[in-house]
């Protein structure tokens, strides 16, 4: 059984800079030389848009790092001409373990931008790994119903759980507070060194790695990276015995 495990969190905006050039090369790098066993992603592009060329960003990082992976499309347009792949947005879970499906729950978003709550389970040789990526939405409204909906989907699976994401959320804001209050913890409490956003002069803490009994956390660090207009955010953990949890 693996008992050890490091996961990242990054928001990539759809393979970006922190002043909007394309660089998914760069963004690549940057999750390579962290080493992560698994990654939360946000801001996915699969073929949507000029901005990324169209292409499958979910396919190239996959390949690219060796890992296999899930998405989550939470905005999904038909393909611009018959025949062309789905232009699709949204988040995605990379793993150098073995990953199941992924099952991607669409978040109430009150008739902004659509956010979801993607969800797969990882094999860590025996025992599963219930792993969640979420990018909440740009308004406390929304986001407060978004955590409630996120914690009550949570709170169905036993085991170890992380929930990972851009959560557009201070420290202290109410939907946080809902999320921490269903019995998860924060790899951040107590960390000064948490600011994420924006990459090159953080002002905020909105990017999180949440866990619940079943797993202990080890070192945390906010990665010091341009490549996107995140910074990314690493945890290692290990997997508590039932006599531990």
């Amino acid at each position: 059984m693996k008992s050890t495990f490091k996961l990242m969190s990054y928001n990539i905006q759809f393979g970006t800079d922190c002043n909007g050039n394309p660089n998914l090369p760069t963004t690549i790098k940057t999750i390579a030389d962290a080493d992560p066993d698994i990654v939360a992603l946000q801001e996915v592009d699969r073929h949507w848009a000029k901005r990324s060329g169209f292409a499958d960003q979910l396919q190239a990082l996959a390949d690219a790092l060796g890992m296999q992976a899930v998405y989550g499309a939470n905005l999904d347009l038909e393909p611009p001409e018959p025949g062309a792949p789905r232009r699709q947005y949204g988040t995605a879970v990379l793993s150098k373990y073995p990953i199941g499906a992924g099952r991607n729950y669409p978040l109430c978003s009150l008739g902004y931008e659509q956010r979801g709550l993607l969800e797969t389970e990882i094999d860590l040789g025996g025992t599963r790994l219930n792993m969640y990526c979420i990018h909440m939405g740009l308004t406390s409204d929304q986001r407060i119903v978004q955590a409630e909906e996120a914690r009550t989907i949570i709170g169905r699976r036993s085991g170890p759980v992380v929930l990972a994401g851009d959560f557009n959320s201070d420290p202290g804001s109410a939907e946080l507070h809902l999320l921490l209050s269903g019995g998860m913890s924060d790899c951040f409490d107590g960390i000064t060194d948490n600011l994420t956003f924006p990459s090159n002069d953080p002002k905020r803490r909105i990017d999180y790695l949440l866990y619940n009994s079943r797993l202990a956390q080890g070192p945390a660090a906010v990665i010091e990276s341009t490549a996107s207009d995140h910074r990314p955010i690493v945890c290692e953990f290990r997997i508590r015995d039932d006599r531990q949890a």
